[in-house]
């Protein structure tokens, strides 16, 4: 699966993404590696401390101590937020900013921390709330990220894909079909 790289040293900007975020073209060769029985999608989004971005945009940490990491998810579009674990939380230094209740799949209901940090795919940047799944859990990328990044599942390969309709960047809808 293909990783996006990520220099906190080079200012963000607005550029097409690579081939692999686009669409395949009917009837292309996808070089990712999935399995259409499986029915799963995974992508790898990169993780930011935002707290230590912010630092270093005030110029009062150097780049190379930003604390970020790629991170493989499983899409779930039937969740709504993002996902991470106790593990990722503590290695990227994310403060707590609530805790609440959440209902795990099993029917389990726990509490689990609430943190705040930057996500970045292909060429899109979003700021999110995550949960703190407990001990190593899966890290789980639901559909409000999806929105926010402006990013779709492509079906056909079970790939994680920009916005065909917005390629050079991220167009977030301030209504619904809910809201009309």
């Amino acid at each position: 699966m293909l990783r996006p790289t990520f220099k906190a040293e080079q200012k963000f900007e607005r550029q097409p993404p690579e081939p692999a975020f686009l669409p395949s073209h009917p009837g292309a060769i996808v070089s990712q590696k999935f399995d259409p029985s499986q029915g799963q999608v995974r992508v790898f989004v990169q993780l930011i401390n935002i707290e230590d971005l912010t630092l270093f945009k005030e110029g009062l940490l150097p780049a190379e101590n930003i604390r970020q990491q790629q991170v493989e998810f499983l899409v779930n579009t039937n969740f709504h937020a993002l996902a991470i674990n106790e593990r990722l939380r503590n290695e990227l230094g994310l403060r707590t900013i609530d805790r609440r209740s959440l209902q795990l799949a099993t029917g389990e209901i726990v509490q689990c921390d609430l943190v705040a940090v930057e996500t970045r795919f292909a060429n899109r940047r979003s700021l999110q709330n995550a949960w703190v799944l407990p001990g190593d859990a899966e890290p789980l990328f639901g559909m409000i990220p999806m929105e926010s990044l402006d990013v779709v599942v492509e079906v056909e390969t079970l790939r994680l894909i920009v916005n065909p309709k917005h390629p050079m960047g991220q167009v977030v809808a301030l209504k619904t079909p809910f809201l009309r």
